[in-house]
């Protein structure tokens, strides 16, 4: 059944399919679009279903790899958590690699060290200033729906 109260959610499945829809011309560089994802990953898996069904809509195969041994050229890496960006971007490095010109980095949550890596990490972030103040306003008007917050994109220049 439907919880009861008021609640603002995270849709991960369409947050993710959306986040890749606005970047738009951006992601057509790419053959092929890959994320590093382990079982252990608190993020929820649903972010793959969004992937994939991007993925399906513009005809690029998806990859989901527990781990990476070097960076392919053409591929949009999605970075679940930083640990593995910062493993992506020292992979490439090695490899000569520059992100947002022989490969893609799009990282999930916006934090301060994603503006300076390579000139800056391109973001998929979910808008929590949006997320308080639609909380705040439903609770003020007794609103007892349910919404969906909106995801940002912070588009810089590794996609």
């Amino acid at each position: 059944g439907k919880t009861q109260g008021a609640s603002v959610y995270q849709d991960f499945r369409n947050d993710a399919f959306q986040g890749l829809i606005k970047l738009g011309v951006a992601t057509k560089r790419y053959r092929e679009i890959c994320t590093l994802y382990q079982d252990n990953y608190l993020h929820p898996f649903e972010t793959l279903a969004g992937i994939n069904d991007f993925c399906i809509q513009k005809r690029i195969p998806f990859a989901v790899k527990s781990s990476i041994k070097q960076i392919e050229e053409s591929c949009l890496y999605v970075c679940l958590k930083d640990t593995d960006l910062i493993k992506l971007v020292k992979l490439g490095n090695q490899q000569g690699f520059i992100p947002g010109q022989d490969y893609g980095l799009l990282s999930y949550n916006e934090s301060p060290m994603k503006e300076i890596i390579h000139q800056g990490i391109t973001v998929i972030s979910t808008d929590f200033s949006a997320m308080g103040a639609k909380t705040a306003e439903m609770i003020l008007n007794d609103d007892q729906d349910q919404v969906a917050n909106p995801i940002k994109i912070i588009e810089r220049n590794s996609v």
